[in-house]
């Protein structure tokens, strides 16, 4: 059994984070209206925690049903499958939390509808998928409504064995995506996006045949692991306490788990074969362009 008010639950259910999570952090975090935008990999990676941690305001975003290669990286079941991700998240999440305040939107994020979905928002966790043309316009949408609306937008990437996370804090001013928004309207493909969203330095070893093999297929999907989503899982608190509290984050960074557990000649290693496999791709990117 459980306390059936709602501030007796909280309090038991917090009760852990003492001394860890400050009594004003928590406060911000249980009333804080949280926007997940894409209910995928990173993104259904993010509500669990979230939830464990104190949020209790979320608004899921997500248009696709769960399949069954979605498993090996993504929160679900069989009992799962067909079913909407967002719903099927919510539900987990109240089963959990059973107080939770949480609005599901199954359509995904659009033009139309990008502001309204940030409206009284305080963070936004943009997990938009972007391995696809509609997944982008989608992330484009969503940046500019969160730069309307001034909100700190966290945008997470699983790579390989790599998790690689951009924050932008639309409360400084910040034009969407750095003012980059006008190249990525003009990429042909989502690998060319991507080439933009993530810069060099971010790109993996482990991940440059994907690319190659993407650029042969367009159409094809991209290889993801469940490790790597699970990883942005355990950053997102961190993230939305610091952000929440308006404390400065680092703009960018990587956590490899490969580098965590390698010893340095090996993380060298990776490093040269990064650096040669991404000039073989730029050497193909220009005699496509030629």
């Amino acid at each position: 059994m459980y306390p059936p008010n709602a501030d007796e639950f909280y309090r038991e259910l917090t009760l852990r984070n003492r001394g860890l999570i400050s009594d004003e952090d928590q406060q911000r975090l249980r009333g804080a209206r949280i926007l997940v935008a894409g209910c995928g990999s990173t993104g259904g990676a993010a509500i669990e925690p979230l939830v464990r941690a104190g949020a209790e305001n979320l608004v899921l975003v997500e248009p696709g049903a769960y399949e069954l290669n979605n498993l090996n990286r993504q929160r679900a079941s069989v009992e799962a499958l067909g079913r909407n991700k967002a719903r099927w998240l919510g539900e987990r999440a109240s089963a959990i939390n059973p107080h939770l305040n949480i609005e599901v939107h199954t359509e995904g994020v659009t033009a139309e509808n990008a502001r309204a979905i940030c409206n009284g928002c305080a963070l936004v966790i943009d997990a938009v998928d972007v391995t696809t043309m509609q997944g982008l316009a989608a992330k484009f949408a969503l940046h500019e409504a969160a730069q309307q609306s001034a909100l700190p937008t966290i945008s997470a990437y699983d790579l390989a064995f790599r998790q690689y996370v951009r924050v932008y804090d639309y409360r400084e001013g910040h034009l969407p995506f750095d003012d980059r928004i006008g190249r990525l309207r003009r990429a042909r493909n989502p690998v060319e996006a991507l080439a933009i969203l993530v810069p060099v330095w971010a790109i993996p070893a482990d991940l440059l045949d994907e690319i190659e093999r993407l650029m042969s297929d367009p159409g094809a999907s991209i290889s993801q692991l469940g490790c790597t989503a699970d990883l942005f899982g355990a950053l997102v608190v961190p993230l939305a306490l610091e952000l929440l509290a308006r404390r400065r984050v680092r703009k960018s960074f990587v956590v490899d788990l490969k580098d965590a557990i390698s010893p340095r000649r090996m993380r060298l290693r990776r490093r040269v074969l990064a650096l040669a496999g991404l000039l073989r791709v730029q050497r193909r990117v220009w005699s496509s362009k030629g």
